[in-house]
């Protein structure tokens, strides 16, 4: 019987040097592959500048939060490069809470207004409604009244739609404190009623006790007194 021998034949020089051409190709600068490495390391970079400033944050103290600050916008650099928005305001906003624990409050109010309209490109109306209720906060604190009102109320209807009660809830109440400051005693009123029966959905009873309670001064203040035991028997019930 006849054996045939299978010779094995050499692939020609051409071949590796066409093989060895596409592998320079595939890892030259500017190639897909390598524009896909770059941003794998820059993504790296990112998440571990992220998580040596949040160390940093949780060490309380001045300069901690200065060199917290100085990784956090390294990362966020690094995240605008890449189109990271998700990233991009998650990162301005521990910015802006890094510079709310330094006392400058003027720099936290400016990264967290930065993040709004990417909250709201991104779809995140019940995170753009809570940021807008902590920027309110701060103008609060600097005695801004009708600016920390107004940001009050362009959280509202994005807090309700997102289906956070209870937040929407501490949101009118803040409203119903700013009128309260600002001398406009009965849209305090309308304000803190509609907290109320909001929080006595949710069955928040120590919310509802500290309403009763803010309801009944807010009475006393316009001198109401006649009204405010019918009024607050109206609200108990």
């Amino acid at each position: 019987m006849a054996h045939k021998h299978l010779a094995l034949r050499a692939r020609p020089l051409s071949d590796y040097c066409r093989f060895g051409l596409v592998l320079v190709l595939l890892l030259a600068p500017g190639s897909v592959a390598a524009q896909d490495r770059d941003q794998d390391l820059d993504r790296t970079a990112a998440r571990q500048a992220i998580a040596e400033g949040d160390r940093l944050f949780k060490e309380e103290t001045g300069q901690s939060w200065l060199r917290a600050i100085d990784k956090f916008k390294e990362a966020l650099a690094l995240q605008r490069a890449l189109s990271d928005r998700s990233g991009e305001v998650s990162t301005i906003t521990r910015i802006g809470s890094s510079y709310q624990k330094l006392g400058d409050f003027r720099k936290t109010i400016e990264y967290w207004e930065l993040a709004l309209p990417i909250h709201h490109d991104l779809g995140k109306f019940g995170s753009e409604g809570l940021l807008l209720v902590n920027i309110g906060n701060v103008y609060k604190s600097l005695n801004e009244n009708e600016r920390a009102l107004s940001t009050y109320v362009q959280a509202i209807p994005l807090l309700r739609v997102s289906g956070l009660r209870e937040r929407e809830a501490s949101g009118l109440t803040a409203i119903g404190g700013i009128y309260n400051d600002l001398g406009e005693k009965q849209k305090a009123l309308d304000f803190l009623r509609r907290a109320l029966a909001l929080f006595r959905e949710q069955g928040n009873k120590q919310a509802v006790a500290s309403l009763l309670y803010q309801l009944g001064l807010t009475h006393d203040l316009i001198g109401e007194r006649e009204k405010r035991s019918s009024a607050l028997k109206k609200d108990w019930s």
